[in-house]
C-alpha cells in the first residue's frame, strides 16, 4: 500500500473559482429557460398541456405565468413552495430521492453606471408533497353554485339584467359592450352551466374594461381562459369551456408572445377573483393581495 493513498470519500473537493461559478449558474438560468418556452410550445403542440398549465396557475394564482408554466412542467400537483432552509426552519425533513423544482425570481443589481437593473436568478424550491410536513397551505371550502353565482353577479363592475331571454342563443349569459349590461338567465338551466357562461362573459366584462380597443368576437379566447380559471379557483366544473378552441389563438406565437397573452388573461383572472373572495371569505381577504412570485 503506497504511503500518498488517501481515500476518495475523505479528500476535500476542489473549490470552485468565481468564473467557473457564474458560468454554472447562468448554465443553469439558461437551461430554465429552455424548458420553459418548451413548456409554452407545449400549450398549443401536446394534447393536454394547456388544461395542465391553467389548472396549476388556477391552484397557483400568486405566481406569474412564467412560473406556473415551470411549475406544470415539473410539478403540476404542487401547493406550497419554500426552499430547502425554510422547510428546515419549519422542522420538515426533504424526502429522500425528492428532485428540487426550479423556478425563476427577480432580483436588482446595480450597473457600472450606477443605474439598477432587472436579473432573473434559477430559485431551488421543494413543494410541501416532498416533505415530511402535513400539507396545510390554507386551502377554503368551494362556496355552493348558487352562491358562486350570486357573488359573480354582485361584484360585476357593470349593470345585470336578469332576462327571461339572453340576446343570443346557446349560452346563459351575454355580455353587451353597447348595453355595458351582461345578461343572465333568470330562470331555469343547470346552475352548473349558468356558472360557466357568467364566469366566461365577466372575462369578456374585463378585457372591455382593460382595453380602449376591445372587440368581443377578439377576446373569445381571453374571455374562455378567464373564465376556465375562475371556475376551478372556487371549485366550479369547466365541461362547457372550450379551451382547445381557445388556444387557437396562439397559433403562430412566440413563446414569448404567448406568455404575454396569458399575462393578460391572468390579469383579469386576478382582478374578478379579488373581488370574488373577498365577497365570499371576507374574514380572509387578506389572503387575497399576496404579491406574485
Amino acid at each position: 500500500m503506497t504511503d500518498n493513498f488517501i481515500p476518495e470519500k475523505n479528500s476535500t473537493p476542489q473549490k470552485m473559482s468565481l468564473e467557473e461559478w457564474k458560468a454554472m449558474k447562468d448554465q443553469e438560468r439558461s437551461d430554465l429557460y429552455k424548458l420553459l418556452d418548451q413548456a409554452t410550445r407545449d400549450l398549443t403542440e401536446t394534447p393536454g398541456c394547456l388544461e395542465r398549465y391553467l389548472n396549476t396557475q388556477a391552484r397557483m394564482n400568486r405566481y406569474t405565468v412564467t412560473n406556473a408554466l415551470l411549475l406544470s412542467a415539473q410539478l403540476p400537483e404542487a401547493t406550497q413552495l419554500k426552499t430547502f432552509s425554510e422547510w428546515e426552519k419549519e422542522g420538515a425533513k426533504i424526502k429522500k430521492g425528492a428532485k428540487s423544482i426550479s423556478i425563476l425570481e427577480p432580483s436588482e443589481y446595480k450597473k457600472s453606471d450606477g443605474s439598477t437593473a432587472l436579473v432573473y436568478n434559477v430559485k431551488k424550491v421543494f413543494d410541501v408533497s416532498q416533505t415530511t410536513k402535513e400539507d396545510n397551505a390554507g386551502t377554503f371550502n368551494p362556496p355552493e353554485m348558487k352562491k358562486l353565482i350570486a357573488a359573480m353577479l354582485d361584484t360585476c363592475p357593470v349593470s345585470i339584467d336578469l332576462a327571461t331571454e339572453i340576446p343570443v342563443q346557446n349560452t346563459a349569459a351575454y355580455f353587451d359592450k353597447n348595453q355595458n349590461t351582461l345578461y343572465v338567465q333568470k330562470e331555469g338551466g343547470d346552475a352548473e352551466y349558468i356558472c360557466q357562461c357568467v364566469a366566461r362573459e365577466l372575462g369578456q366584462v374585463q378585457a372591455s374594461l382593460k382595453d380602449d380597443s376591445y372587440e368581443r368576437n377578439a377576446s373569445f379566447a381571453d374571455a374562455v381562459l378567464t373564465g376556465y380559471l375562475v371556475c376551478r379557483r372556487y371549485g366550479a366544473p369547466t365541461s362547457a369551456m372550450d379551451i382547445n378552441r381557445a388556444a387557437s389563438k396562439f397559433k403562430g406565437m412566440t413563446p414569448k408572445e404567448i406568455r404575454d397573452e396569458l399575462s393578460k388573461v391572468r390579469s383579469y383572472t386576478n382582478d374578478i377573483n379579488k373581488r370574488l373572495y373577498d365577497q365570499l371569505y371576507p374574514q380572509r381577504k387578506s389572503h387575497s393581495r399576496d404579491t406574485a412570485r
